[in-house]
């Protein structure tokens, strides 16, 4: 349904735009051709045509047209209006009186609906309607004089019979033709989109309807013979038009009406065929026309006052509906109780709060549903007559909780009977008091005073008490700041800022500066005992609490000791610290010397080893050279642990340096592989290589052969046998990628990001009894760190892991590490 404003007029108050000469000559020569057309149409029982449009079209063209141009129009109007008349066939005397008539009529009748040419026609309300019927009357009387002394005094005719029978025609015209063109010039204004006939609310099967009704009982009352009159049984369908179809297609089909009960008149048919009878023509017509005149006022007063019904209608309910939205959008709790204080409105937010619809809680007191039992009492004393106060109440908002609501009561003007309980949420307010009222009864060492606008004692939390050894009410009954204080420092101060107000020097920090520091006073204990404090000073917003200022005071003796003691501690754990990087470089050096000193013997008897197993020795029997090649194969164990511990010992010592030339990640892993292969001898294990062509990087050759033969022995170590180990070296987006998978044991998640932790071994390794240092994976990360690369491992519990490296290529600039 389209909402239309109760403001919205039926025809725009700028209706009178002014019509171009163009249009002016159009409408000339329309009303040329209905004067013409309606003498022609006359009965020839009398000269007096039974309805008149030109003088309704003639109206209606100087209200459309701006008053300057009336002194122009009303002689055209004279000529238009004398050539149709003559057209007709009347004399030419006849006809110019006739046309001056005419003129007369449509200049009264626009002056009266435009307030004599001040404002525009306007066809809003009932009032209107009135001065269109005044207008009408005045016009319509005025030419009923003119043509009846011209018919009397020209033609020898009936003055009384033309007075009657041409005020009447041209009334009906105007009453019919004049609003209906006002409401059709002003269409694009007035009415809503989609409802140029039927009115907002009328459905089309309806309006279709009522168009059918009326063409049915048009076509029953006028066409037969006359016989008895049936013009009555019009009025229900043109009564159904005004109440259920627009202005203007409630007038179109008065319009209607009129043409064809006219032209049905004429020929003697329906209820006004009598009228070709020549003793009582001018009677009969008379009487038509007062039909269409007053079918067209019952249908356009009905019209209008549907009309204003339902622009009253819509704003009425847009106010309701804006009422109903304000009212649920505050955030205040709003509660509407009947004389019997039962809830018969709840808002939105008393809903939101309480969690209750308005069907829970309707027709029942508040203290039922929404508050407690117990706070019957308050709320009977809130909304007692005469009573203007404020009531703090819980609210509940559930079976567990329950919030503060502070509440005032009003009897709603107009109705004394309903009462409005209006509700602020003060929880907040109240947590943060008791917060506030915490803080100060807290066992603190910080003074905190709240001050007035002159400086007297407002608070006093539990701090400043203990640190002036006074009670709060003593400090509260009067007492000013500058009491507090020694005089002879308050004076002096004063003195340096040129004031004779001691108040005003304490507070001149915070008056005169955007961020005020603290400043250090002294003050008096009760028995004058001195202390010094380290005073700051906050202005407060004006809030009705008579609190201005703020003070917090620190004991400055009891600071600087714990800034020493914190001083001391500082040096101690810098101390303490130095130590520990001293025993960590010794150690160090330490683990380096007895690495590099184990080395040399090792060495040494790793050759004895090899001397005694080649052909050049003695011959040795097989336990013999089982034993050899276990004391052989334990040693180079050794001899690998002790080489770790002297690289991680240069790692740790310094940035690793790398002496930069290209290498072939492929040639790395053959040597690495070569070296992994004693590892790999007893063992039940397929080791798959892949490798997709050259992958050249930058760096050193041994030390990525480090780092892939440590790889390699890790996943030997955790792959149980008929397990498969694979190494890939392929270039990937632009870089050399070196990947070792296994189908071990895997890694817990909780280890995987520990993996490359120097000396760290997960705990299934330890359980298991594997061997190793925990130094292997530490090295990896760092040798691959100093070549600029990256090392990732991916692992699952019982399914395997892999290590991923990616090392740049030697032509992106790795070279000039």
């Amino acid at each position: 349904m389209t909402v239309v404003p109760a403001t919205t007029p039926l025809v725009s108050p700028h209706l009178t735009p002014g019509l171009r000469w163009r249009s002016i000559a159009a409408w000339m020569v329309v009303i040329f051709l209905l004067c013409a057309g309606a003498i022609r149409a006359a009965p020839a029982s009398t000269q007096i045509a039974l309805w008149w449009p030109a003088a309704g079209v003639s109206v209606a063209l100087l209200v459309l047209t701006r008053p300057l141009r009336w002194q122009l129009l009303a002689p055209a109007l004279v000529i238009v209006t004398a050539l149709g008349n003559l057209a007709g066939g009347r004399p030419p005397l006849v006809s110019v009186l006739f046309g001056t008539a005419n003129a007369a009529e449509a200049v009264v009748i626009a002056a009266v609906l435009t307030g004599g040419g001040r404002g525009a026609a306007r066809l809003e309300t009932l009032g209107d309607v009135r001065r269109l019927v005044i207008a009408t009357a005045t016009g319509a009387g005025i030419l009923g004089l003119l043509g009846g002394a011209v018919v009397r005094f020209v033609s020898d005719g009936s003055y009384w019979a033309t007075f009657r029978s041409a005020g009447a025609s041209h009334a009906a015209s105007d009453l019919v033709i004049v609003p209906l063109i006002m409401l059709a010039t002003s269409r694009g204004r007035d009415e809503p989109p989609g409802h140029v006939w039927r009115a907002p609310g009328t459905g089309a099967p309806e309006a279709a309807a009522q168009l059918i009704a009326t063409a049915l009982v048009l076509v029953v009352v006028f066409l037969p013979e006359p016989s008895w009159p049936t013009s009555s049984l019009t009025y229900a369908v043109f009564v159904w038009a005004g109440l259920r179809l627009t202005a203007l297609g409630a007038l179109t089909e008065v319009l209607a009406a009129a043409v064809f009960g006219a032209t049905c008149s004429v020929y003697g048919r329906g209820p006004f065929g009598d009228i070709v009878d020549s003793s009582t023509g001018a009677a009969v017509g008379a009487m038509l026309e007062a039909y269409i005149a007053t079918l067209a006022l019952v249908t356009l007063t009905l019209a209008i006052s549907a009309r204003q019904r339902r622009g009253a209608l819509t704003a009425a309910t847009q106010e309701r509906d804006l009422i109903t939205s304000l009212v649920d959008t505050t955030r205040a709790l709003l509660l509407v109780l009947d004389a019997d204080l039962r809830v018969v409105n709840i808002n939105g937010a008393a809903r939101r709060a309480s969690g209750r619809e308005v069907h829970e809680v309707l027709g029942r007191p508040p203290w039922e549903t929404v508050l407690r039992p117990e706070d019957e009492g308050r709320v009977r004393e809130l909304v007692a007559p005469g009573v203007h106060g404020e009531v703090e109440l819980p609210w509940s908002t559930g079976p567990s909780s329950r919030r503060t609501v502070a509440w005032t009561a009003a009897r709603l003007s107009g109705d004394d009977r309903a009462i409005l309980m209006t509700g602020i949420d003060v929880t907040g307010h109240r947590d943060s008091e008791r917060l506030l009222r915490t803080v100060l009864d807290a066992n603190s060492s910080t003074a905190i005073l709240g001050l007035s606008r002159d400086g007297r004692i407002v608070f006093a939390n539990r701090g400043a008490q203990r640190m002036l050894d006074r009670s709060d009410a003593e400090l509260t009954d009067g007492l000013r700041l500058i009491d507090l204080h020694d005089p002879k420092q308050l004076r002096a101060r004063a003195g340096e800022l040129g004031t004779g107000d001691r108040f005003a020097a304490l507070v001149a920090s915070v008056d005169n500066t955007a961020v005020p520091g603290p400043q250090e006073w002294t003050w008096l204990h009760r028995d004058g005992t001195a202390v010094s404090v380290l005073l700051t000073l906050s202005r407060t917003t004006e809030d009705g609490s008579g609190v201005t200022y703020v003070c917090f005071a620190e004991d400055a003796g009891e600071r600087r000791r714990t800034e020493q003691a914190l001083a001391d501690a500082l040096v101690h754990e810098r101390a303490a610290v130095e130590h520990l990087h001293e025993v960590d470089r010794l150690k160090s050096t330490f683990v380096a010397s007895v690495s590099h000193e184990l080395r040399t013997p090792l060495t040494s008897m790793l050759g004895f080893i090899h001397l005694l197993g080649s052909p050049r020795g003695d011959p040795l029997t097989p336990h013999q050279r089982h034993l050899l090649s276990r004391v052989d194969r334990n040693g180079r164990r050794l001899l690998t642990m002790v080489e770790d511990l002297l690289v991680l010992s240069r790692i740790e010592a310094g940035p690793m340096l790398v002496e930069g030339a290209p290498v072939d990640l492929r040639d790395a892993v053959a040597g690495a592989l070569q070296l992994a292969e004693e590892t790999m001898e007893d063992r039940d294990l397929r080791l798959v290589v892949r490798d997709e062509g050259p992958c050249v990087t930058w760096g050193e050759a041994t030390q990525l052969e480090r780092v892939l033969v440590n790889l390699v022995s890790n996943a030997v170590k955790f792959t149980p046998d008929g397990g498969e180990i694979r190494v890939e070296c392929a270039v990937e987006d632009g870089s050399c990628v070196l990947r070792v998978s296994d189908t071990g044991v895997g890694i817990p998640p909780t280890a995987v990001e520990h993996v490359f932790d120097a000396f760290y071994r997960a705990p299934d390794a330890s359980a298991a009894l594997v061997p190793g240092t925990g130094l292997g994976l530490a090295i990896v990360a760092r040798v691959v760190e100093a070549h600029r690369g990256t090392v990732t491992c991916r692992s699952s519990v019982g399914l395997g892991t892999t290590f991923e490296i990616r090392l740049p290529l030697a032509d992106d600039g790795a070279g000039d590490q």
